[in-house]
């Protein structure tokens, strides 16, 4: 269990396995969970691509503006449902982050191009990109560098059009976005660590208690392997095994067991079969307990 825990980097910053097919069988095992909450993020950004439509018309008096709108909105939508299908046939998880990653940078470049073409004077889109990075953070999980430079690609695109583009912009406002955007990333950095290191915590349990069960269970097939009754013959003291073959009760045990054994000899063989050396140990053992009584 502790073999399996160790898996899981803690130390460093980024929260992924050590192990590098660890790390691959925990994205595989999240693909098909992974790949349906994309599905509904492109589909849900879809309808509010054409939804966007209408007050996209009303906020845009520049015929050439409002049509760069249009066409922006068309085109992320279009190119999302391409990434849809793509999504749909993902079979890996490197296939899923390429589409996922491709697709963030196309609502980046979409929800840029609006903010350029919108009048000057308007600034109130501040409040709704600030959901952006929120979303990328949260939403699909990609890896912790990949939505950290989506979102900054995101701020530093809005913050450079709003310092650049945008007309009565004063320094109070400019301050306060400036500290939404970076409260935003320091809050979306902490949760979107916080999702991968969970979501990989849900991944190292079961597989730590299903290894301690299965380390279990083959102690205890260890344990059980020399219960019962064992065939021995009563004068060589060999073992039968299943199959109808006689072992030596060391060769026996040691397969069935994972005992070693070291040889000696007891006092009544020594006595028996080399009764001159039991006599000279012996001897040598009396003088020594005589010595040491004196």
């Amino acid at each position: 269990m502790n073999q399996t825990n160790n898996n899981l980097d803690l130390y460093e910053f980024l929260p992924r396995f050590k192990h590098l097919q660890v790390e691959r069988d925990f994205r595989a095992m999240f693909l098909n969970r992974d790949k349906l909450l994309a599905r509904i993020i492109f589909v849900g950004a879809i309808l509010v691509a054409l939804l966007s439509i209408i007050p996209d018309s009303l906020t845009s008096s520049d015929f050439a503006s409002l049509q760069g709108l249009h066409l922006s909105s068309f085109a992320f939508m279009f190119f999302s449902m391409i990434m849809l299908g793509c999504m749909i046939h993902a079979s890996h998880y490197r296939q899923y982050d390429t589409v996922t990653s491709l697709w963030w940078v196309a609502v980046i470049a979409s929800v840029t191009v609006g903010n350029v073409l919108y009048p000057a004077d308007m600034i109130i889109h501040v409040i709704f990109d600030i959901i952006i990075p929120v979303a990328i953070y949260l939403l699909i999980p990609i890896g912790l560098i990949t939505q950290f430079l989506l979102a900054a690609l995101f701020s530093i695109a809005n913050l450079g059009i709003l310092f650049t583009l945008k007309t009565g912009l004063t320094s109070t406002e400019a301050s306060f976005i400036v500290v939404d955007y970076t409260t935003v990333h320091f809050l979306g950095i902490i949760s979107c660590w916080q999702i991968h290191l969970s979501r990989r915590k849900q991944y190292i349990e079961p597989r730590s208690e299903q290894l301690t069960r299965q380390a279990l269970e083959e102690s205890r097939a260890e344990i059980n392997v020399l219960r019962g009754i064992i065939p021995i013959f009563a004068y060589c003291k060999q073992i039968r095994d299943d199959e109808g073959f006689w072992h030596q009760v060391e060769s026996y045990i040691r397969k069935h067991s994972g005992a070693d054994f070291t040889h000696g000899i007891c006092p009544g063989c020594m006595q028996e079969h080399f009764p001159r050396e039991y006599d000279k140990i012996r001897a040598q053992e009396l003088r020594e307990k005589r010595d040491q009584d004196e």
